[in-house]
C-alpha cells in the first residue's frame, strides 16, 4: 500500500482498503476453508462494481508427505476443504447416505484395500462422529437407506481398520468444537496414515 485509508477486524475476517500506486485497493484475509472465501467473495460483488480478484494463499497437502492422488477418508469436513484438491476423499458421511451401513462400511474397508494395493497412501480423518454428526447421519430426509448410526458403528469400522492395518499417527491439530466433552472446547485431532503391516 502507499496508503491505508481503512482498516477492519472481525473474527477471522480482516480488511484494509488503501492505494497502490494510485489505484483503489482493498486486501482481506477470509480465514480457513473455501466456506469463508465464498461468503467474503459474495460480499464484494454486492458492494464492488466489477472488481477483480486475485487468491493469494495455502494450497496443496498439509504435509510434504501426502502426494496427489492420496487417498483422505473422514466422516465430515474438518480441514478436509485444504486437502480437497489435491488428494481424492471418501466421505464417510455421504457413502452412508447411498450405500447404507453395511455395504458403506464394506466399501470403506475395500477402497483401502485397493488404494495400498496399488501403491498409494490413505490417511484417515475424523473417524469417530460426533454427536452432531451422529445427529445428521440419522436424519430421514438426509438418510434414505433409514438405518439408524450410534458411535460404535464407527467404533467398531475403527477397530476393524486396526485388525487389518497399522495406524500410525502423521498429523496432530487443534480443532475448534462445541462439544462440551472436549477440555477448554478444543479437541486434538490425529490425521492416521493406514499403513500394511510388517
Amino acid at each position: 500500500f502507499d496508503e491505508v485509508t481503512l482498516e477492519r477486524s472481525n473474527r477471522e475476517i480482516t480488511t484494509a482498503t488503501g492505494t497502490y500506486r494510485g489505484m483503489p485497493l482493498s486486501v482481506m484475509s477470509t480465514g480457513m476453508g473455501t466456506d469463508n472465501v465464498e461468503i467474503v467473495l459474495a460480499e464484494v460483488i454486492e458492494i464492488a462494481d466489477h472488481p477483480t480478484f486475485i487468491r493469494v494463499g495455502s494450497s496443496g497437502a498439509l504435509q510434504p508427505e501426502i502426494a496427489l492422488g492420496d487417498l483422505v477418508i473422514s466422516i465430515e469436513s474438518g480441514i478436509d476443504s485444504v486437502l480437497e484438491r489435491h488428494v481424492d476423499q471418501l466421505h464417510i458421511k455421504e457413502l452412508l447416505y447411498r450405500e447404507g451401513k453395511r455395504r458403506g462400511f464394506e466399501t470403506i474397508v475395500a477402497t483401502i484395500a485397493s488404494r495400498l494395493g496399488a501403491g498409494h497412501r490413505v490417511f484417515l480423518h475424523n473417524i469417530l462422529p460426533s454427536q452432531w454428526a451422529l445427529h445428521g447421519l440419522n436424519e430421514p430426509t438426509r438418510n434414505p437407506c433409514r438405518d439408524r448410526y450410534v458411535t460404535r458403528d464407527f467404533e467398531d469400522l475403527l477397530f476393524e481398520v486396526r485388525q487389518r492395518y497399522e495406524l500410525v499417527p502423521v498429523i496432530t491439530y487443534w480443532e475448534e468444537s462445541k462439544e462440551p466433552l472436549y477440555l477448554f472446547g478444543q479437541r486434538l485431532e490425529p490425521i492416521l496414515e493406514v499403513r500394511r503391516r510388517a
